[in-house]
């Protein structure tokens, strides 16, 4: 059911509602306002009739006055409840017929005794006040009435408004409430087309923001601010791609060149184990590249995270264990610290130790001093526990980090060396693996330049509460 449907029908049940509660009240109201002006009129006939009965002979041996003397809808009761007098007046229209059982008179000789009832010769009720006479009545009880004619008209000619004037209301109320939600949703409706229409090969698709600055302006500047980073989203993945087609595209390339001119009969036993050898180097190349990606694709997923109290020492020595050989060869040494050396952690050990072996894999390739022909140098793996995290740092003591890197240094595909391409073993994910490994263990990674020379990596990873 479209909405404005909805809002219309839920005006019209809410004025239908509204309408029934106010004039059910209204309708009360009046009948006991009413109802109360005639109260105070029997009231004051109530002390007339008490005067008159002061003022005026008596009957002998009843007591009573004659009839005559009392005024229209006036009746007398003696002690026994029985109907003594009644005015003139009413012989013609009511006759003898007494207002009060005997039980009545009974209860009225105690207080006054209000009530509404219905007359044997009157279309309609009568408002009844029965009151205690003087004692030198013999204890009679006097009753005087009024017809509730005027309050049941009033009331049946407001009811009578509410009936047919309410139905009227109510099909406005929902007219107005359609319209109104046509205006209000009108934006609405233009910005479902614009989204409609976009695409995401459209740029940044923009929204109209309504000039009315209510809620749904905000929505409006909410929803470009989702577009913008939707857009920018599609944007990098698509880039991703590329870079990621460009980068296996080499590797590949070297690996089918080299396998076909292995497969050449003139190829001599040397040259075919060198060919071998160099498609083997491509194929780790390429094995250690799809692993990257793959890793890079689940960044939105943490299930693959499976932390485990770990000794921080033996993470951080078998990951660096694995480049021994390639230090030696370099003339560089591998310092491992670790304070206090007992600390502990809860990581996925697997990821902390591939988060290792990237910094130290970079520094090994960029981060060592080359001179006389050799490289030579220091790379310091440590860690430290502080404040309920732990810091894990490798420093090297080469050039560094050029200055217009360090901005860019998480971003895929990034290289500080832009010289060095994908041939020289470096793929432009490490620092990224790096980045996302220390983000799902809720932590953060840090790029730097040493004073005293040389890069420096900073990975600091929280405990978890």
């Amino acid at each position: 059911m479209p909405l404005r449907v909805r809002l219309a029908l839920i005006a019209a049940i809410g004025l239908t509602l509204v309408l029934l509660g106010t004039g059910f009240a209204f309708v009360q109201l009046l009948r006991a306002n009413l109802t109360a002006t005639i109260d105070a009129s029997l009231w004051s006939r109530r002390h007339a009739l008490l005067a008159t009965l002061r003022e005026q002979p008596r009957i002998a041996g009843s007591g009573l006055p004659v009839s005559a003397l009392l005024q229209s809808g006036t009746q007398l009761f003696t002690a026994q409840g029985t109907l003594a007098a009644q005015s003139s007046a009413d012989v013609d229209d009511t006759g003898t017929a007494p207002l009060l059982t005997p039980g009545q008179v009974s209860d009225a000789r105690g207080r006054p005794l209000w009530l509404t009832t219905a007359h044997t010769n009157a279309p309609d009720p009568v408002r009844v006040l029965a009151f205690a006479l003087p004692p030198a009545t013999g204890d009679a009880v006097g009753v005087v009435s009024e017809s509730m004619a005027v309050v049941d008209q009033a009331v049946d000619h407001v009811e009578a408004g509410f009936l047919f004037g309410g139905p009227v209301l109510v099909v406005c109320g929902a007219i107005a409430a359609w319209l109104l939600a046509g205006a209000a949703l009108r934006p609405v409706e233009r910005m479902r087309r614009q989204a409609a229409s976009a695409t995401v090969h459209d740029g940044d698709p923009v929204l109209d923001v309504p000039a009315t600055r209510d809620e749904i302006a905000a929505l409006a500047r909410t929803l470009n601010a989702m577009l913008g980073r939707v857009g920018a989203a599609f944007a990098r993945e698509r880039t991703f791609v590329a870079n990621a087609g460009h980068e296996l595209r080499t590797p590949l390339s070297i690996l089918r060149t080299e396998l076909e001119l292995a497969g050449k009969p003139s190829r001599t036993r040397e040259e075919l184990i060198a060919a071998v050898s160099a498609a083997a180097e491509e194929t780790e190349r390429l094995v250690r590249l799809t692993e990257g990606l793959l890793l890079l694709a689940r960044e939105q997923n943490e299930r693959f995270l499976h932390p485990e109290r770990v000794a921080v020492r033996a993470v951080l020595e078998a990951a660096v264990a694995g480049f021994a050989t390639r230090a030696a060869e370099r003339h560089v040494r591998l310092l491992v610290d670790v304070q206090p050396d007992d600390l502990t952690a809860t990581w996925d050990q697997d990821l902390v130790r591939q988060v290792v072996a990237n910094l130290v894999d970079n520094a090994l390739r960029y981060g060592c001093r080359t001179g006389q022909g050799r490289t030579a140098g220091v790379i310091r793996v440590t860690a430290a526990g502080f404040a309920g995290r732990v810091a894990l740092c490798v420093q090297d003591d080469g050039p560094g980090f050029p200055e217009d890197f360090l901005p860019h240094a998480f971003e895929r595909f990034s290289r500080a060396d832009t010289a060095r391409g994908p041939a020289d073993g470096g793929s432009g994910l490490g620092l990224s693996i790096v980045e996302l490994i220390s983000g799902v263990h809720g932590g953060q990674a840090r790029v730097a330049n040493r004073p005293e020379g040389g890069a420096e990596v900073t990975v600091e990873i929280p405990e978890p509460r």
